[in-house]
Formats: C-alpha cells, structure tokens, sequence
C-alpha cells in the first residue's frame, strides 16, 4: 500500500462556521467561535472519510482513512492493489501475441484486435466479478459483443460498461476458450484464423481451434485426463465430488465424500459434458433444468440438453451451467462433512462453489 493525502473538507464547529451571538440572536462572525462570556477558535471537525465510497470504478480502493490536523482539510489515506488485478490475454499457441485496443484509444466502439504482446495498457485486462472485462487503463470501457449479435463474425469492441450480457465473458479453465455470457457455444475467436499483427478479434461458434484459445496468468487451467478424472474441492482438497452409493441410476445422487479411487468419483470430460467414467452413458445432470437456487444435482442419462453442459471457470474455479451462466454447482452448506449434497445456487466466487479437476 502506498500513502497519500487528500482534501478531506474539515468542518467547522457544529456543521457550520463561527457565529457572533448576543442575547438575543447569532450572526455570522469571523472565523471565531462566541459564547456570552469569552470566543474560542473555529477549529473544524475530523475531515470526513467514508471508505464506503472510496472506489475508483468500481477497481481501485482506498482505506484507513484519517486526518491529523482537523483544520486544514486534508485527510491521509492508502492506496490498495485492485481486488481484481489485470492480466493480458495471450493467444495460446503463440504467447507472443496479445489482445489490445487498436492504438490505445478509448473510445466508443474502438476497435479489438491481436498484436505484438507489449507491457502497456492498451493490452491490459480487468477481469471483473460480474464477469465484465475491463480496460485496464479505462475502467469504464467493457470488452463488448456488438449489438449483442451471436451471429458469427460480429465485432469485438470497447464500449461503455452498462453490465448487460453482451459484456459477460467467462474463460473456460477446460477448453482455453472465452465464451460469451450470451451464449456459452459462442467464443471470442480470430477472424479467418489468422495470428498476424491487427488480426480482427470476432464472435464465432466455439470449435476448439488455436484461433480461440488463450492463456490468462493466474487463471486455473486442467489439463484432462483422456481416461477420467476427480473433482476436488478447494476448500479441503480430501474431497471429492462422489456418485452416493455408487449406484449409476437415473437420479443417482451426487454428493461430498471423502476422496478414494473407487469408480463412484471418476468422471470423463467430454467437451463440456461430464460423464460418469464407469458407465459414459451416464451424465452430471441439473434436475429437471430448473434453475432455483438448492435445485439437486444428480446422475441422469446423458441427452445432450444444457442441463447437462457445464463450463469450468478458470477464474473462479467453479462450474457454471450451460441452462444459465449465473448459477454454480455449490456445496450446500459450505460443509466439507461426507454425504453434503451437491446442488445448484447462484454464483457466488464463495469457497462453497470452488473445485479443482485432477486425476
């Protein structure tokens, strides 16, 4: 953290400067405070900090503000690391290369392209809790999907951040893949597949090509086993995500175990299904694809509807349903006690929804 002062605004005695009294009334005075018997200095009060406002668009934070002298107005305080610290978006397969602003510019509607990765903030990223990516340099600017078309190959612009869903992004910790909030099959990609300096950034339907994959640092990323694997659970990484009774029935419930190596916690990743490694007929499945919050997750046959496609979120380690982005598998209760249901909830980035994939 890093100290600086700012005009704080004292205030004067009362809530307002000194007044001259008699018997009778007050006037204004100058710059003294009277009683009927002796004046005392118009000393102003502490200069007014409320933390709860001190953000700068919703990223920078400032804290522990106070003031020394009341009456010079000014107050110190400490500048804070973002809660969200930005990254680059790298293209995978050639790191080299990164998405930027064309030409630093912030303006409506600028331009998104691919270039020559630089320590500069044209290509820095905030990846935000509301799953918005912002400008770094210009916290107010959105990575946004033009008009909010999921035609393939609209435009990828810097826009006013107005929270819709056309600037929800959430980048797929299995797939390398950032996906549009609007509609989890469509992904930020490269037009024509090209990876040249000012190669256009667009909307295109996901298909797993170098062209829509990208390294964020810090991100979590799984690396599948082609056979099965486990899910953990972060908050004590001795649990697993664990088919009860083994039992791979239509509405099999799922729940949190203790982590062993029978079959009952094996899982195959198939695209954005996750099937039941003993029996891949069987899927993690949303009951009934309702989206209530406590809506139980359970083993059903697998039937290619979203209920059953879920994206693992390589920022906040949790996996959103494909029915819709804002819900998360949750582990109800926050409980790492063995039999806690498995169920649906809204996401939330609480350690209740956050897991790791390994074998």
């Amino acid at each position: 953290a890093s100290s600086f002062n700012a005009g704080g605004g004292g205030g004067y005695i009362g809530g307002q400067r000194g007044l001259e009294c008699n018997e009778s009334f007050c006037f204004p005075g100058d710059g003294v405070r009277y009683t009927r018997d002796q004046q005392l200095p118009a000393e102003g009060g502490s200069s007014y900090v409320n933390e709860d406002h001190m953000v700068v668009n919703g990223i920078l934070t400032f804290t522990r503000g106070h003031t020394d002298d009341p009456q010079n107005g000014y107050a110190s305080y400490e500048f804070r690391a973002p809660a969200y610290p930005y990254s680059f978006m790298q293209l995978d397969e050639d790191r080299t290369k990164c998405i930027e602003d064309y030409n630093a510019e912030t303006n409506q509607g600028t331009n998104v392209q691919l270039n020559t990765c630089v320590d500069a903030d044209k290509q820095r990223w905030v990846f935000y809790e509301n799953r918005s990516i912002l400008l770094a340099k210009d916290a107010g600017k959105c990575l946004d999907l033009d008009h909010s078309s999921l035609t393939n190959g609209t435009n990828i612009r810097l826009w006013d951040c107005n929270n819709s869903d056309a600037q929800r992004w959430v980048f797929d910790g299995t797939t390398r893949q950032i996906r549009s909030g609007i509609n989890f099959t469509k992904c930020l990609d490269l037009r024509d597949g090209k990876t040249n300096t000012g190669a256009n950034v667009q909307i295109w339907d996901c298909n797993g090509s170098g062209s829509q994959q990208w390294y964020i640092a810090g991100a979590t990323t799984a690396t599948l086993a082609d056979t099965s694997n486990r899910i953990h659970f972060v908050k004590d990484p001795q649990k697993c995500l664990d088919l009860a009774k083994a039992s791979p029935v239509n509405g099999g419930n799922i729940q949190l175990y203790h982590c062993h190596h029978a079959p009952s916690q094996y899982w195959h990743f198939d695209g954005n299904t996750i099937r039941y490694y003993a029996d891949q007929s069987k899927c993690l499945d949303l009951s009934n694809s309702k989206i209530d919050n406590g809506t139980n997750i359970q083993l059903y046959d697998c039937n290619g509807t979203d209920a059953q496609r879920w994206v693992y979120d390589g920022l906040t380690r949790s996996f959103r349903s494909f029915v819709h982005g804002a819900k998360c598998i949750d582990v109800s209760g926050s409980s790492t006690e063995d039999n806690t249901n498995i169920q649906l909830w809204d996401c939330n980035e609480t350690d209740a929804q956050q897991f790791i994939i390994s074998n």
